[in-house]
C-alpha cells in the first residue's frame, strides 16, 4: 500500500469505529416497553437514513493487464492506469407502530422504500 493512500485507509476506519452503532434486527424491546405505556398514543412513525460509503483499492495487486490486453479487475474510467475505486449506497427505512386501546395489542410494520441503492448511477430500467 502507498505512502499516500494510508493515511485515508486509517481515517477510514476510525471513522467507521466512531460511527458504529449496534445493529438490532428487530425491535421487541421497544414493543415491550411501549405496551401499556400511555391511551393517547395510538400511533407511531420513525425510521433512519442510511447512507453508507465503500473505498477499495488495488484489487490486482499490482498485476497489470491480461495477455489480451484487458485488466484483471475493474479500473477507474478517468484513469486506467488508478487503483482507486470508490462506491456508495443508500437506504431509507420506515417503521409504523400502531398500538390498540389500553396497549393489549400492536401492529409493527418496517418498510424498507429505497434499499442499498447505488449511488452516482441510475437503475435499470426493465421493459415488458
Amino acid at each position: 500500500m502507498s505512502r499516500r493512500v494510508r493515511p485515508f485507509v486509517f481515517l477510514a476506519a476510525l471513522a467507521a469505529c466512531a460511527f458504529a452503532r449496534p445493529a438490532s434486527a428487530n425491535r421487541f424491546e421497544e414493543v415491550f416497553a411501549a405496551v401499556g405505556e400511555s391511551e393517547e398514543q395510538w400511533w407511531d412513525v420513525g425510521g433512519e437514513l442510511r447512507l453508507r460509503g465503500e473505498l477499495f483499492y488495488d484489487f490486482d495487486l499490482d498485476r497489470g493487464v491480461t495477455p489480451s490486453g484487458d485488466p484483471l479487475y475493474p479500473v477507474p474510467l478517468g484513469d486506467p492506469a488508478g487503483q482507486v475505486l470508490t462506491y456508495a449506497d443508500l437506504r431509507l427505512r420506515t417503521d409504523v407502530s400502531v398500538m390498540a386501546p389500553g396497549g393489549a395489542m400492536s401492529l409493527q410494520l418496517r418498510v424498507d422504500i429505497i434499499d442499498n441503492m447505488a449511488l452516482g448511477t441510475t437503475p435499470p430500467v426493465t421493459r415488458p
